[in-house]
C-alpha cells in the first residue's frame, strides 16, 4: 500500500483536515468517535502514522511540502486572511501552533533544532504538552474536549480572546520565554 501520501488524502480521499473517511466532522470525530488525534482507526498511532504507515510531515506523495502545499494548492491550517504562509507566518507574524517561543520555523525545527512534533523544547510530549506538561490534543487543562473547546469554552483557533490574553501572561515563565525567543 502506498505509504508516502497528503495529509488530508488519507484512505484516498482528498478533503480537508475534518473530513477524513469522506465526512465532515470535528478534529476528535474520526469514525464517529471522540478521539484524539493520533487515534484514527481506533489506533494510537503518531501524526503520521495514518493506517499503519509512517511518514513525515512533508513528505506527502514523496515530496518535501509545506503543510499549505497539499497537491501544489495552498489551503487548509494556513489559508487564514485569504493568504498562503507557513504556520508560522500568519499574517507576518509568528504565531499559532507555530508560535512556540515566538520563532518562525518549520514544524520539526523548534528551538533549531530538527525534532518530532512531540518534541518540543527537547521533550517528547503531545501538540498540547508545551511547558512541561502531557496532555492530549483535546486535554487541555485535564479536560478532553474538542480542538476549539479549550478551557471549557467554544471557540475557534484565532479567537481566544480574553482567554488567549490570560494564557499568553499567565505567568512569568511565559514571558520570559516570549522575551527569550524574541531577543
Amino acid at each position: 500500500m502506498r505509504q508516502s501520501m497528503d495529509l488530508d488524502e488519507r484512505m484516498g480521499q482528498s478533503t480537508d483536515v475534518d473530513e477524513r473517511i469522506g465526512q465532515s466532522m470535528r478534529v476528535d470525530e474520526r469514525m464517529g468517535q471522540s478521539m484524539g488525534v493520533d487515534e484514527r482507526m481506533g489506533q494510537s498511532m503518531g501524526v503520521d502514522e495514518r493506517i499503519g504507515q509512517s511518514m513525515g510531515v512533508d513528505e506527502r506523495m514523496g515530496q518535501s511540502m509545506g503543510v499549505d502545499e497539499r497537491m501544489g494548492q495552498y489551503m487548509g491550517v494556513d489559508e487564514w486572511m485569504g493568504q498562503s504562509m507557513g504556520v508560522d507566518e500568519r499574517m507576518g507574524q509568528s504565531m499559532g501552533v507555530d508560535e512556540r517561543i515566538g520563532q518562525s520555523m518549520r514544524v520539526d525545527e523548534r528551538m533549531g533544532q530538527s525534532m518530532g512534533v512531540d518534541e518540543r523544547m527537547g521533550q517528547s510530549m503531545g501538540v498540547d504538552e508545551r511547558i512541561g506538561q502531557s496532555m492530549g490534543v483535546d486535554e487541555r487543562m485535564g479536560q478532553s474536549m474538542d480542538v476549539d473547546e479549550k478551557i471549557g469554552q467554544s471557540m475557534g483557533v484565532n479567537e481566544r480572546g480574553n482567554l488567549w490574553m490570560w494564557m499568553k501572561g499567565w505567568g512569568n515563565l511565559w514571558v520570559w520565554m516570549r522575551g527569550w525567543g524574541n531577543s
